[in-house]
């Protein structure tokens, strides 16, 4: 989608694109980080249909649309103003730079 898209829909940018330099993403404590066994764990979890799921560290990873490059993140607030939720946009079809990769 586009950020004009996001916003209509109570999203706003959180100012940062997630950068990625191994096709994959993931949502995890970082306390859970402990070795380059890690690695392992989440290309195991990514190379295989469907390209996401649990790792036994107890976070969540995923394989990208694109590749490598950076991820627009998105956040919702809640009444009191905290981040209740968050989006990353992987989405082909998003606004381009004209080289056929949106980002």
């Amino acid at each position: 989608m586009r950020e004009s898209e996001w916003r209509a829909q109570g999203w706003e940018p959180a100012g940062v694109e997630l950068p990625v330099d191994s096709g994959q993403l993931m949502v995890i404590d970082p306390c859970y980080v402990e070795s380059g066994l890690l690695y392992e764990s989440v290309c195991d979890t990514t190379l295989k249909d469907p390209g996401h799921g649990k790792i036994e560290e107890g976070g969540w990873v995923t394989s990208t649309t694109w590749g490598d490059g950076g991820y627009p993140l998105y956040v919702r607030r809640g009444r009191d103003g905290r981040v209740v939720e968050f989006a990353v946009d992987m989405d082909p079809d998003a606004e381009s730079d004209g080289d056929g990769d949106p980002y």
